[in-house]
């Protein structure tokens, strides 16, 4: 997870390349992330669900800021009763959509 102040994927791709290699660090389910860093999420395989937080810090309250994810897996692999990512400050925990996704939004293979 990353800013993207131009709010293109392609700005960074490899500065996520460079992250990939420099080695992910293991969230546990119930556990915290931020942008800026490799993470490997894993998930309590006896849970039906497993649940993290996503923090954007001080960053996601800037008007007009954009943050891209890049994924082994597309997230609308694993929904199943809930979406993939929710703005839990929103009142009813608003779904957040994707703007765009590399190659498609669309469920299925494996992309950024």
């Amino acid at each position: 997870v990353m800013a993207a102040p131009d709010g293109t994927i392609e700005s960074q791709e490899d500065a996520a390349d460079g992250m990939i290699k420099a080695g992910c660090d293991d969230v546990q389910v119930g556990g915290k992330f931020i942008p800026g860093m490799c993470y490997n999420l894993v998930f309590d395989q006896a849970a039906e669900d497993s649940v993290y937080t996503l923090s954007l810090g001080p960053s996601g309250a800037t008007p007009g800021l954009k943050h891209i994810m890049f994924l082994q897996h597309m997230p609308g692999e694993f929904e199943k009763d809930h979406h993939y990512i929710v703005d839990a400050q929103c009142e009813g925990a608003c779904d957040v959509e994707p703007i765009k996704c590399e190659p498609s939004c669309e469920g299925g293979g494996h992309g950024a």
